[in-house]
Order: C-alpha cells, then structure tokens, then sequence
C-alpha cells in the first residue's frame, strides 16, 4: 500500500473511532433519561466492537499479541454496556451516572484502546525513515525492472543512497527491519558480484537520512564476507536468530548480491554426519 493511502486509511479510522466515541456517549446520556434508548445503544455497540474485532486483522498475530489486541479493542464497548447496564439497575438520575458517563467518554477519548490495538497488532513504531520517502508521488518512485524493492526504506536506498555518484553506489538494501523505538536494521549488500560493499560516509548517510551520525553503524556481518555490510540505526538490540532463520537470510543476502534478477524461494538442508576414516 502506498504510504499516502496508508496515512489517510489510518486517518479514515482514527475519525471513526472519535465518531464512535461521541456516539456511545450520546447513546449512554439518553439511556439516562429515556429506557428507549437502551436496546438501540446495546446494538450499535455490539455491532460496532464485533465488526472491528472482525476486520482489525487479528487472525495475523500470534497468540499473545491476539489476546491483547482483541481487550483492547474491546475495552471501550464491553465499558459502555458495563455502565449501562448500572445505570439501568437504578430509578432516576444519579450524580455518579453523569459522572461515570463523563468518565467513559474522557477515557475513552484519551487513550484510544483501538488505536493501541492496532498499533500494537502492526507494530507502528515510527521508523527513521525520511520524509521525502513517504511524500515520493508513484511515478517519482523507483521502479527497478529486475529486483523489485517492496519496502519504503529499501526503495529509498536503491533511489537516492545507491545512485550513481550517491552516498552507496552499487549496493542494496536487503530485508530492512524495525527492532524498537526509532531503531532498525538491515542489511546491505554489494550489486557487483565478488566485490566488497564500497566505502560509506556515515556523515553524508546521515545528512540523507536526517538522522543524527552517531545513531547509524555499519559494520561486518559475522560469519560473512565483505560483500555484504549490517547497518543499524538507532539502539537497535544485537540480533538473535535461530539457526534456520540465520541460514536463511544469509542465502538471501547471498543471492541478491551473487544473481541479480532472481529470488531465493526455498531453502532445504541436510543432515552430515562425520565418518573416521582408516589409514
């Protein structure tokens, strides 16, 4: 999804979350008054938390992430039904009714579970990537013809840092990955097969990335030649991988930078076993 129908997506779903909010504290206030207003406040809530506990993408995240998104996003209409549900228990209207509407409707506005639902379910940690990235028109964007890059940094990197005459000529960046707040990693390899990753001023990386110099690292990946470098920016935790994921990306990293035009889809392995040999 290009970056500019993301922001306003996300903006369609921020106004709607507000919309709902004013909306389940009208409902709550008239239920104050009135008894009609119940069973229409009980449905649009109802209706409202099942359809986006249904479309928030759950089903994507693991288990543990899965249950917290889902309370999350159900905190505010499981709340609102809580309340009523008192406030209905009572004749009259109470001072701690009105108060306990005020208080859902300011918390709910405040916190926004929703949003800390969906944030946590697609792990929206602002990423130090410039500007000029998420503001690029389609047709400004590069398009390469044999490696097509599908990550807004990537794309960036192979425009503006791989260029000719740019910061990294002949290189890519290959599997960029968000690893904490405002910190990434990734790595970046040589286009020229059996060439090293030429030398990169961190200084000028820094200027193109409007991100402070003494944040961006680049360094030897372990276990791997000087074709391929890893760059980290930020206070990037060291990466911990499991075997397979470690063979994995390194052959990932092998092909892009041994056999342009190709993509590495599978990977299988097999046992060795030592065998004494006799003199």
């Amino acid at each position: 999804m290009h970056p500019r129908v993301a922001r306003a997506a996300e903006t369609v779903r921020n106004r709607t979350g507000r919309l709902a909010t004013v909306v389940g504290a009208g409902g709550l206030a008239a239920s104050l008054l009135t008894g009609e207003m119940v069973g229409v406040t009980v449905l649009a809530t109802v209706t409202a938390t099942g359809a986006g506990l249904v479309t928030v993408g759950l089903k994507e995240a693991d288990r543990a992430v899965r249950g917290i998104a889902a309370a999350l996003y159900a905190t505010p209409g499981v709340t609102l039904l809580g309340i009523l549900t008192a406030v209905r228990l009572v004749d009259g209207v109470h001072l701690w009714e009105v108060a306990a509407v005020a208080g859902w409707a300011a918390a709910t506005w405040w916190l926004r579970p929703a949003r800390a639902a969906r944030e946590l379910l697609a792990e929206r940690i602002e990423l130090p990537v410039p500007e000029e990235v998420l503001e690029a028109e389609p047709e400004q964007q590069l398009v390469v013809e044999q490696v097509p890059e599908t990550h807004p940094l990537a794309r960036w990197w192979q425009e503006q840092i791989a260029a000719e005459g740019g910061v990294a000529p002949h290189t890519r960046l290959v599997d960029p990955q968000q690893v904490g707040p405002g910190a990434m990693r990734a790595v970046i390899t040589s286009t020229i097969p059996g060439e090293p990753v030429p030398d990169i001023s961190i200084p000028r990386l820094s200027a193109r990335m409007d991100f402070p110099a003494d944040q961006i690292r680049i360094g030897p990946v372990p276990g791997r030649g000087a074709g391929v470098q890893l760059l980290t920016v930020g206070d990037a935790p060291a990466p911990v991988l499991d075997p397979a994921q470690a063979a994995a990306r390194e052959w990932e990293a092998i092909a892009a930078a041994a056999m342009p035009g190709t993509a590495l889809v599978d990977i299988t392995t097999y046992p060795t076993a030592e065998k004494e040999i006799e003199k």
